[in-house]
């Protein structure tokens, strides 16, 4: 059985609690959240299909698995698995996606009105599964902190989008940034309270945020890579889709910076013409720097540090081996 495969497994373990914990009146309201999670249909008939990969609790409960305390992770699992699908339904509004898994968004069949107000529900149930059984208080404001994090990276998301391509605003280090707060800060919570809840000492914990952050870095990029290059059958996605949305990804960042200052004008411009869509066009441009290459050199890098930051924690020579089998299967190098 493949390590992400187990990882999901581990994280499906939060889907009885996080149904039960969903059945709430008006039935309408928490419906929809049954919905976005995988546990019913429009018409709040229970469903049987698995909404997401359960990645960020399966990588919370492992690592404390990994430390002897299997259950101890098992409220901050629930809690981070719920914010990562808040966040998600506001992410689809924003971003005007109609499907998301294969299936229609939340604001695409019930409105925009009713998603926001869904996706407001679903943060505080968030932050309500962190209270009842957690021993720590360390957990709780560990995880308050990471959330209010990718909420400012959300922002960071739409301040960089606003920017046009010339903006001298527009650069690695601010889109490093905001990657950096929207997607690997909870990752690396989930390795981090994984940690936590076993009490492990304060150099593992820091080992395990280094091991979360690069990895959710290295995700994230290679995300930008698939979202560029990768194919409709193999990704879901639509091909070439980041440049169709002109999203100022890391590759495009890079080519603007590297092209010649002709053909950084033309990048620039074609950016800015919304009357075509140019994607071809701007292609060629990213090729011709080479801007495959160099985004995955730095998709390798950022594994290189995770796997650094592993080989080093306190557990069994086996849990490394799985879990740096997991960091290739979500993140396999081209």
């Amino acid at each position: 059985m493949s390590a992400l495969r187990t990882i999901a497994e581990y994280g499906a373990r939060i889907d009885g609690p996080a149904e039960e914990f969903l059945t709430r009146e008006p039935r309408d309201l928490y419906g929809m959240l049954k919905y976005f999670m995988g546990y019913s249909d429009t018409e709040f008939v229970p469903a049987s299909g698995i909404a997401g990969k359960r990645v960020r609790p399966g990588l919370a409960l492992y690592v404390a698995d990994a430390y002897g305390e299997s259950t101890a992770a098992a409220k901050a699992a629930l809690s981070i698995e719920l914010f990562h699908n808040f966040s998600l339904i506001h992410d689809d509004i924003e971003d005007h996606d109609e499907f998301r898994r294969g299936r229609e968004t939340v604001w695409k069949v019930w409105g925009v009105n009713k998603a926001l107000n869904a996706g407001d529900a679903q943060l505080l149930l968030a932050l309500l599964a962190l209270k009842g059984d957690i021993d720590s208080v360390d957990v709780e404001s560990y995880l308050l902190t990471q959330y209010l994090r990718v909420i400012e990276g959300q922002h960071q998301d739409f301040s960089l989008t606003e920017l046009p391509l010339s903006d001298s605003g527009v650069t690695k280090e601010a889109y490093m940034q905001m990657i950096g707060n929207k997607s690997a800060e909870l990752i690396s919570a989930s390795a981090v309270v994984g940690g936590l809840s076993a009490n492990v000492p304060a150099s593992d914990i820091e080992l395990l945020r280094v091991f979360g952050f690069e990895l959710g870095l290295a995700y994230q990029l290679f995300d930008d890579y698939q979202s560029i290059w990768g194919s409709e059958k193999e990704t879901g996605k639509k091909a070439m889709g980041d440049l169709i949305e002109r999203k100022k990804t890391l590759p495009v960042i890079w080519a603007r910076d590297t092209l010649s200052n002709e053909g950084s004008t033309e990048l620039v411009r074609l950016f800015n013409d919304s009357t075509a869509t140019h994607s071809e066009d701007i292609l060629l441009l990213l090729e011709k720097v080479n801007a495959k290459e160099y985004l995955m050199q730095t998709v390798a890098a950022h594994v290189e540090k995770s796997l650094s930051a592993l080989a080093s924690l306190q557990i069994a020579q086996e849990h490394k081996d799985f879990l740096a089998d997991f960091v290739n299967e979500l993140v396999p190098q081209k």
